[in-house]
């Protein structure tokens, strides 16, 4: 079985069930034949005083595709949110199939050999952030024993 390499960095902080959701493409670039995204994410929590969604973490998470086939690179709008992003392990092929779901035009889908987690940098400008949000931020710092952004 194939793993994403420093993808329990991602699970840590995000839990198993993450898909991107919300996230914002940065930026995307091709080296030869490996396509690296930059994604801004957000850790969102229902805060039962209000009944409303806070921001509890936010992100930028670097991702490596190596050896990616069936994808031309223009498909791709980096203007549009992120609905889901997910990926499949294909044994039989020796790959990932990557699935990109967004808000405004038809899905993404391509395959790779190798997917890496390469960094989790968090968000420390705290602009409209909480104080709520700002202290979560900093218990998961505590918690984890690192300062971000998180070292892999």
């Amino acid at each position: 079985m194939k793993k994403i390499i420093n993808g329990d960095k991602l699970f840590d902080i995000y839990g198993k069930e993450f898909n991107f959701h919300d996230g914002e493409i940065l930026q995307i670039t091709s080296i030869d034949n490996d396509l690296k995204f930059e994604i801004r994410t957000y850790l969102l929590m229902i805060n039962p005083e209000t009944n409303k969604f806070a921001t509890i973490f936010h992100s930028i998470v670097t991702l490596i595709f190596k050896d990616v086939e069936g994808l031309d690179i223009k498909e791709i709008d980096t203007s549009s949110l992120i609905l889901e992003l997910y990926f499949e392990e294909r044994p039989v092929e020796n790959c990932f199939k990557v699935n990109l779901l967004n808000d405004i035009s038809h899905p993404i889908k391509f395959k790779c050999k190798e997917i890496e987690i390469k960094s989790i940098e968090p968000v420390k400008d705290f602009e409209g952030f909480s104080e709520d949000e700002v202290k979560r931020i900093h218990e998961l710092e505590k918690k984890s024993g690192k300062k971000w952004p998180v070292e892999i």
